[in-house]
Parts: C-alpha cells; structure tokens; sequence
C-alpha cells in the first residue's frame, strides 16, 4: 500500500511540476515576446506622430498663407481654430509682432491606465516653424499632437496580445492534464 501511494504522490507532483514550468516557460515567452514587439512599436508611434505634427504644421501654413499676406487676424484664428477641432491636435499657436493667439482642444477621457502611458512614455510631438512668404516672416506658427490615440493603440493591441497569449496558456494546460 506503501508503494500505490507514493506513485501516486509521484505522480502528481510530476504532473505539478510540468504544468508549473509551462506556466513559467509561457510567462517568459509572453514577455521577452511583448518586448520584443512593442519597442519597435512604441518607436513606430513616436515617429507616426512626429511626422503628423510637422504635416499638420504645413496644412495650417498652407490655410493662412492667404490671411496673413492680408493681415485678416480674425480670419487666421478662425482658421487655425477650425483646424485645430481635429482630436489628434492638442494646440495650436500663432504668434507674430501685431497679435498673438493660442487654440486649445479639451483633452479627451483617456481609456488607459496611466501607468501604461508611463510605461510606453509616448510624448506630445510638437512642430514648429516661422511662417515666410516671398522672403517675409510673418510670424512663428507651431502645433502640438494629442499623443492619446497612439498610445490607446498600442494599449489595444498589448490587450489583445495578452487575451492570446492567455488562451494559449489554456489550451497548453488542457493538453497536458
């Protein structure tokens, strides 16, 4: 009787002990893997949003080019604040010797933890430029992207990789039992 339960004590410790180091070898995976993809994400993000504050700095150049060879200031705030309604622009600043303005977009409720943004350090790329027409400056124009939605991407897609990776984990341990 001495022998029936030690192999059955056996036998469920070995069976504990291969579940355990699956758990362990899937944790390890699941991680070295997030790391492994998510930097090059998070430096794709950051270069995506650089490259969306200077073409959103040259849109908005383009629109007031017209107003400012006029000096129509309200017509360039209007425009600048039309623009500025996008999400994905957190400010908008025009600033020349006669008049200075400044549109802000109320920030949006955020569906991320914060520590996550602090994890991925997504920051607000910001553009700016002086704005010259036929060899005359105008004044300095500049721009600041909301860094909310690209960093909600990539909280997305950490989730989802997490939900496979979790399923994967339950299939492994089905398997094996």
């Amino acid at each position: 009787m001495s022998d029936l339960s030690a192999a059955r004590s056996t036998h469920y410790s070995l069976h504990a002990r291969i579940m355990g180091a699956v758990l362990a070898l899937v944790l390890v995976i699941y991680l070295a893997t997030l790391a492994v993809l998510g930097l090059p994400l998070i430096d794709r993000a950051q270069q995506n949003l650089d490259i969306g504050a200077e073409r959103e700095l040259s849109a908005i150049m383009t629109a007031i080019q017209d107003h400012v060879l006029l000096r129509d200031y309200p017509a360039i705030e209007q425009t600048i604040a039309a623009r500025a309604r996008d999400p994905l622009i957190q400010s908008a600043r025009f600033a020349s010797p006669q008049v200075a303005f400044v549109v802000r977009t109320p920030p949006q409720t955020q569906r991320y933890p914060d520590w996550f943004a602090a994890l991925v350090d997504v920051h607000a790329p910001r553009a700016r430029s002086e704005l010259v027409v036929g060899g005359t400056a105008y004044g300095v124009l500049s721009v600041a992207l909301n860094a909310g939605p690209a960093i909600q991407g990539l909280w997305v897609l950490a989730g989802r990789f997490t939900l496979l990776t979790i399923g994967s984990l339950a299939a492994a341990m089905l398997l094996l039992r």
